[in-house]
């Protein structure tokens, strides 16, 4: 029992904020306005930092609102799909 408490207790203390960089080959100068739109617009999402010369976007989002698939999901949805598997920041 106390095994399991202490299971559920550390999940619960991981789950919170988490940051993840994703490659978006689409995010020029000209669309970092819009990925950044797409990106806020999701709900959990309190951070974004794109980077239009490396093509990437910085995420920082609550994992009890959202997660990295809804986040790709969203910036396919708005024509800017994500190459490559995501960097998790912290």
């Amino acid at each position: 029992v106390l095994l399991t408490f202490c299971f559920i207790a550390c999940q619960s203390a991981m789950a919170g904020e988490q940051t993840v960089k994703l490659t978006v080959p689409g995010v020029s100068e000209r669309a970092q306005q819009q990925g950044s739109t797409i990106l806020n617009d999701i709900d959990g999402v309190s951070n974004v930092a794109t980077n239009p010369e490396k093509h990437t976007a910085t995420v920082t989002y609550d994992t009890k609102k959202s997660n990295p698939e809804a986040i790709k999901k969203a910036l396919a949805e708005g024509g800017f799909p994500v190459e490559g598997e995501l960097e998790i920041i912290k």
